[in-house]
């Protein structure tokens, strides 16, 4: 597997593919076994790991996040603390989606997610606009 070690016993979390090393070594998961229950190729994992791929694709990214029991944000961008805390974690999923998106190495493919993140987050406006003109139409 990928050495997560970088400085002494500190591990290296400067990028995806040691912060997806790390938790895998956390969770007791080589590589292959992880590909296996999240029913993508090992290979895909692999590349990842050793950074010839830059991350999981999203919906891999998330399953991995809740099979690992670590924080999205901390995966993807190396902010915040890899598990909850405890505390009520606010998630800037549409952030969160750009930054992941970003990295994409289509930039056609980039650029169709943002404006398909921005008309979501559009008509999401426009629904809470109605929303709240129709409870307002119903307040006594």
């Amino acid at each position: 597997m990928v050495d997560a070690t970088h400085h002494g016993d500190e591990p290296d979390t400067d990028s995806y593919a040691a912060r997806l090393a790390l938790a895998l070594r956390e969770a007791k998961l080589e590589y292959r076994a992880f590909a296996a229950r999240m029913g993508i190729t090992h290979m895909g994992v692999y590349k990842v790991l050793k950074g010839q791929s830059a991350f999981l694709q999203t919906p891999q990214h998330f399953a991995a996040c809740r099979l690992l029991k670590i924080r999205p944000e901390w995966l993807a961008l190396g902010e915040g603390p890899m598990r909850n805390t405890g505390q009520a974690d606010v998630v800037d999923y549409r952030n969160l989606a750009v930054a992941i998106i970003s990295e994409h190495p289509d930039a056609s493919a980039r650029e169709l997610m943002l404006e398909l993140i921005d008309l979501v987050d559009t008509k999401a406006a426009q629904m809470r606009q109605v929303a709240g003109q129709r409870a307002l139409a119903h307040t006594p």
